[in-house]
């Protein structure tokens, strides 16, 4: 045999393939091979895998490149159907009880990321209240009204929210445990969340918070899943991750062992990172996708026909998949790749996840995609010189084509239509915070895009876009048809069918300075990008932050008005949250998974902290002198778990009695000050934390509290909900008392962000989703308005300071008139 393969290998450059064959053939037309993966183990540059009509349920990684003389073929064989799927048979059944039907099942990709398919179609996941199998058009629960729920104004804080349903059944704890899908504030994008604690009517939920405007509100839509008790109609299925045992409800209510049954075993179907000059040809992929990385390059996926991409539903921070975080649709990464005349249907989240730089997709068909309604779109692109051309885009969750990130790229001749069935404030094209340099959107046929909330729009320009040449568009049954949000400015924008609604700014990107007798303003500059962010100052002035520069929006540090990037983990996004008077910096930083992780800055280098085991993603967001850093590390389903690193190791620092806690600051003595869920995971309250004992802090008399920062003598501020939850209220902690520091006239509640030694406090009023933040400061049992004492004429409101030092300057993020952020500098004198 070894005889016979040498001799193939010399005097043929075709190898086959059949579902009927054998690996110990010789791989010729009449002895072929009985798997893909063999034949790929063996084809050189050249070379052409060529194969039969049949499926084949394996995982594809050819074992070398080709050349651009000799690439790698791999196609069926003279037209013949031919299907390399990622699922594999589910036998055994026996009856449970019903029409629900039981059976072993070992293998999983994971919970969420699961699927199950009879006779080729896929199953509804079981989830309260049913639904149909069109899942762009579900059957959604109503949150009736909301109560105890975080509403920072930051990101990324981990919150509780207890939720009334009507109609929900079960009683105490019925749904504990179940993840729940959310719709939050505006509904720009799903979300999901884990359900801690649960009571007739009402179920409390643990999730990841984003901003004022994406907070649970009353009229918000959810669902249910990964409960037993959702599994109650037919072709819905339920997979216990602790017995291994999948139940299922045929959609005729028969045995399974009447259908042809299978589950989602593999990712992807072909493996090609690392891999250049590979050819794909005439290939169906079913319930699986293709991979590549950055080192891809000249790979050819043409004529292929994709059906159930990818299903991803755990995305506590849904919004990253605006970054390199996003691992669902067909991935193409790297460079001179080429996706062309193919079909790619049925995926949670994009359609195509295209990445690296001169990569084409030409003239394919993507429907069905984004039915999980996250941050993602039927083709989401970031990179350089890429080209979307004469393709067919229609039936999304939320976006068309994502452009955030993307430069220098050809956006011509697509329609588009039907999209945004889940979401709102969403675009056919979307841009966010990119800086398009001239990237051209041209030629393309757009209708049918119509949302609630701020609408749907043709082509969208989102905060902070630049740089793009937008004409000759056709746009039609839309809310608008071209939006341009404040700031964006460089744009080109002419010859469109039906265009309103644009606006054009040029903001001013160095720093500016104003002074007068009682203040000293300094408003920082950017990175070529549209905001940036103050965070944390320290008793140098040197501040540090977040900032949005298009194509990536680092962590920033700012001495002496020099601003400069610290970089990420390898991603396209960092935040430093906190820093040392020795000028080491905590924060957190997506690494090149995109996977977000909690960084230690020092002496010029970043280095990721990991996550506490069993989590998924971490956060960090203080530091002290001794380089002791603090945050909160978040499992798959978004509960937070309070954690100190110190001493190169990662701990978690407990609970008050309930499953959720998260830090946010450490003072140089080592006091921890943070919050976290008490018994039954409905209320969570202040707490610090000192030689290992957790003390509850208790609240203003309302139901639960937050302690966001501690000074060096061991005060502490934040906000806690008062009498009645009718509103939230800073407050200062001292001496074993918490004291309620007020609000604003005119406004509903306020919250405490920072305390220097001094005992000055700084913070702000808002009032939920109506109007914008004001910053005060606390000096004295007197609160004062920052933008009331600004130089005259300065243009400036002062809306979230974040940061006091003990020499009392100020630091966090102001607005002027036309929506412009930046990070500023403020010291002022009090009478």
């Amino acid at each position: 045999m070894i005889e016979i393969l040498e001799a193939r290998t010399l005097l043929s450059t075709s190898w086959y393939v059949a579902a009927n064959g054998n690996d110990h053939n010789a791989g010729t037309l009449a002895a072929p091979f009985q798997t893909i993966q063999h034949a790929a183990g063996l084809a050189r540059p050249g070379d052409a895998v060529l194969i039969r009509g049949g499926t084949y349920h394996e995982k594809v990684t050819p074992a070398r490149s080709g050349t651009a003389a000799a690439p790698i073929t791999y196609q069926a064989y003279n037209n013949e159907v031919v299907t390399v799927s990622g699922a594999d048979a589910i036998t055994s059944w026996s009856l449970n009880g019903g029409s629900v039907y039981k059976s072993p099942n070992t293998f999983t990709v994971g919970v969420g990321f699961n699927q199950v398919f009879v006779d080729g179609t896929a199953m509804t996941e079981a989830r309260w209240p049913n639904t149909g199998p069109d899942l762009l058009h579900p059957t959604l629960g109503t949150i009736s009204s909301v109560s105890q729920s975080i509403t920072p104004f930051g990101s990324l804080y981990s919150a509780t929210a207890t939720f009334k349903v009507t109609n929900l059944p079960g009683g105490v704890d019925a749904w504990k445990g179940a993840t729940i899908q959310f719709g939050s504030g505006q509904d720009w994008l799903y979300q999901s969340g884990a359900v801690v604690a649960s009571d007739v009517g009402s179920i409390t939920i643990a999730y990841q918070h984003y901003s004022r405007w994406e907070t649970p509100v009353a009229g918000n839509h959810f669902y249910l899943t990964d409960s037993f008790r959702a599994l109650d109609a037919a072709g819905e299925w339920y997979r216990d991750p602790n017995t291994h045992t999948l139940y299922l409800w045929t959609p005729a209510g028969d045995s399974p062992s009447k259908h042809d049954v299978e589950a989602k075993r593999r990712q992807f179907a072909f493996e090609l990172s690392d891999r250049s000059y590979i050819n794909l040809s005439g290939i169906r992929i079913f319930a699986a996708t293709i991979d590549s990385n950055a080192n891809s390059n000249h790979l050819t996926l043409d004529k292929l026909n994709v059906a159930y991409v990818s299903n991803q539903l755990l995305k506590p921070l849904a919004w990253d998949r605006h970054n390199t975080s996003s691992r669902t649709g067909i991935i193409l990464d790297g460079s001179n790749n080429v996706l062309s005349n193919s079909t790619i249907a049925f995926s949670s989240g994009c359609g195509v996840r295209m990445t690296g730089s001169n990569n084409s997709i030409l003239n394919c068909t993507i429907h069905d995609v984004d039915t999980a309604g996250g941050g993602e779109a039927a083709i989401g692109v970031t990179g350089s010189n890429q080209t979307i051309l004469n393709n067919l885009i229609y039936n999304t969750g939320r976006d068309g084509i994502a452009l955030s990130q993307a430069y220098s790229s050809t956006v011509n001749h697509n329609t588009i239509h039907d999209i945004g069935l889940l979401t709102t404030d969403l675009g056919a094209i979307y841009m966010h915070g990119g800086i398009g340099k001239g990237t051209e959107i041209a030629f393309n046929t757009i209708s049918n895009v119509k949302t609630g909330g701020y609408g749907g729009v043709g082509v969208y320009l989102d905060n902070g876009s630049t740089g793009y040449i937008i004409h000759d568009n056709k746009i039609s049954n839309t809310n608008q048809a071209i939006k341009s949000n404040p700031p964006t400015y460089g744009n080109q924008i002419y010859n469109n069918a039906l265009t309103f609604g644009v606006q054009v700014n040029t903001p001013t990107f160095g720093p500016q300075t104003y002074t007068s007798d009682s203040a000293n303003l300094a408003v920082l500059g950017t990175l070529g990008g549209y905001s940036t962010t103050a965070i944390a100052i320290n008793a140098a002035g040197t501040i540090v932050g977040g900032s949005n520069s298009g194509s990536t929006n680092p962590a920033i540090i700012d001495t002496n008005l020099t601003m400069s990037s610290l970089g990420t983990l390898g991603g396209a996004d960092s935040t430093a949250a906190s820093i040392n008077n020795t000028g080491q910096i905590a924060g957190s930083a997506l690494d090149a998974n995109g996977v977000r992780q909690a960084f230690l800055y020092s002496t010029g280098k970043m280095t990721s902290l990991g996550q506490l085991s069993g989590d998924s993603y971490s956060i960090g967001a203080g530091i002290n002198a001794s380089g002791q850093v603090v945050g909160t590390s978040i499992g798959p389903t978004g509960i937070g778990h309070a954690f100190l690193y110190s001493g190169g190791t990662m701990k978690a620092l407990g609970t008050l009695g309930g499953s959720l806690s998260q830090a946010f600051a450490i003072n140089d003595a080592g006091t921890i000050v943070g919050s976290s869920t008490v018994a039954g995971d409905k209320n969570a309250h202040a707490f610090s934390y000192s030689a290992g004992t957790m003390t509850d802090l208790g609240t203003l008399g309302g139901s639960s509290s937050y302690a966001l920062a501690i000074s060096q003598n061991g005060a502490i501020v934040g906000e806690s909900m008062i009498k009645g939850d009718v509103a939230m209220h800073a407050f200062v902690y001292a001496n074993g008392k918490m004291t309620d520091i007020g609000v604003f006239a005119g406004y509903q509640s306020s919250r405490a962000t920072a305390i220097n030694s001094n005992g000055d406090i700084v913070g702000f009023c808002y009032t939920v989703g109506t109007k914008s933040p004001r910053g005060f400061l606390y000096r004295n049992g007197k609160m004062y308005d920052l933008t009331t004492m600004l130089p005259a004429g300065s243009g400036w409101t002062i809306t979230q300071p974040y940061a006091i030092n003990d020499t009392g300057q100020i630091a966090g993020a102001t607005t002027d008139a036309d929506s412009n952020q930046r990070a500023f500098i403020l010291s002022v004198v009090t009478g």
